[in-house]
């Protein structure tokens, strides 16, 4: 499990209706891994959490979000035990 941190461009956050923030949303939710998306307020604009069989299948998730147009940066924090 990891959690994928995103910032995203200014005025594209999720609490800001607008179709940019829609379409990053639908984006984050086609990419493998099934991840649960959750919305913020601080220093990252989005937080996905993420399922990987190893460590290629999670660079590739990674190189999917970092694709994403509105996503300006990421952060990537793996869980290494529960």
């Amino acid at each position: 499990m990891a959690l994928i941190m995103m910032k995203v461009l200014p005025g594209k956050e999720f609490w800001v209706i607008s179709r940019a923030s829609k379409q990053i949303k639908e984006q984050l939710v086609e990419i493998d891994g099934k991840p649960f998306i959750y919305l913020f307020a601080g220093p990252y604009d989005v937080i996905a959490c993420v399922k990987a069989e190893d460590t290629a299948q999670l660079k590739k998730i990674i190189d999917e979000v970092r694709k994403i147009k509105g996503v300006v940066e990421t952060t990537t924090h793996v869980a290494m035990e529960s």
